[in-house]
């Protein structure tokens, strides 16, 4: 299924990771709030090239935010793992100092909602 300009986003929940803390964090947090979201899929934390888009995507941040519009990134990482990821300096290939929140999709069934899913393996395509 592919989500088509004008089609309401599927509604989803899970738990995220963002600032030390977990957080449960679902559509409707963004939906009703009146923000835009950039929902951002990428396939495994500390992976070739996701640190780099996602440290990309925190030097847009504020930009976005002057512009009511939230970040939310996806992947079929446990939020244990997006805690660690976090935790690791950019160097070393972690995301440390981001400021958006790490949402996990274990089972893909968000990824496979948003028509993201890549078949055959354990997590999505890059997309947003």
């Amino acid at each position: 299924m592919s989500i088509l300009p004008g089609t309401k986003a599927p509604w989803f929940s899970s738990i995220g990771y963002q600032d030390e803390k977990f957080l449960d964090i679902s559509l409707s947090d963004f939906r009703y709030s009146g923000q835009w979201l950039v929902l951002f899929f990428y396939p495994l934390d500390f992976s070739y090239i996701s640190p780099s888009e996602l440290l990309e995507l925190e030097t847009r941040r504020k930009e976005l935010e002057k512009m009511n519009c939230k970040i939310l990134a996806v992947s079929s990482d446990s939020v244990v793992v997006h805690e660690q990821f976090v935790s690791i300096n950019p160097g070393f290939g972690g995301v440390h100092g981001i400021k958006f929140p790490l949402l996990e999709d274990k089972n893909n069934s968000i990824s496979r909602m948003y028509g993201v899913k890549k078949m055959g393996s354990g997590h999505s395509f890059r997309a947003y």
